[in-house]
């Protein structure tokens, strides 16, 4: 395990590589204001991958089409591509895009934790801070940027969040989304 310093400075280089290739380039000189609700990414990663043998894959994604609201999704596969869990979630929320990410990536966080049977310095510290704790509980945790065009059954799984807040699926999607979760299986 990262001592704490090494685990903040980590998640800021990771912020800002994801800033980096996130804002399109007249944006990109002034990183510090918010990113703009629409931002263009260069595609890369663009098709899910089933994760190593005898780990699990949890995917997220947010959706900011209903103001002030979040509506988060997040599916965790496992080595097969199977599906562990689903679920959806809506609260209140800005309209900051990559605290919204952030944010899902925390309560897909607190999903693993749920499913085991086992078991600061910015607008984004503390919830990088629960995220970094949360990823303690695992032997193996890793992040990375996926597009959209890559993460689309937890992106169909966040808009159903706008009609369906609060569910959980275990061992299966939302029937809505199977076409999408069989193409990533099968992909």
């Amino acid at each position: 395990m990262l001592p704490e310093e090494a685990i903040f400075k980590q998640a800021e280089q990771s912020i800002h590589d994801f800033q980096l290739t996130s804002v399109s380039e007249p944006y990109r000189s002034d990183l510090s204001s918010h990113l703009p609700r629409s931002i263009n990414r260069p595609v890369r990663n663009s098709v899910w991958t089933k994760p190593p043998a005898g780990l699990f894959k949890a995917n997220s994604d947010a959706n900011l089409q209903i103001p002030d609201s979040w509506c988060l999704g997040a599916i965790i596969r496992d080595e097969a591509g199977l599906v562990l869990a689903a679920a959806t979630w809506t609260t209140q929320g800005c309209d900051d895009v990559l605290l919204a990410e952030t944010y899902g990536l925390l309560v897909t966080m607190r999903l693993c934790i749920d499913r085991d049977e086992n078991s600061g310095r910015s607008y984004l510290g503390l919830v990088i801070k629960e995220i970094h704790f949360l990823q303690s509980f695992f032997d193996t945790c890793q992040f990375s940027f996926t597009h959209r065009n890559g993460n689309k059954t937890p992106h169909c799984v966040a808009q159903l969040a706008q009609s369906d807040p609060g569910l959980v699926w275990l061992e299966e999607v939302p029937i809505s989304i199977n076409e999408v979760y069989f193409h990533d299986l099968i992909s």
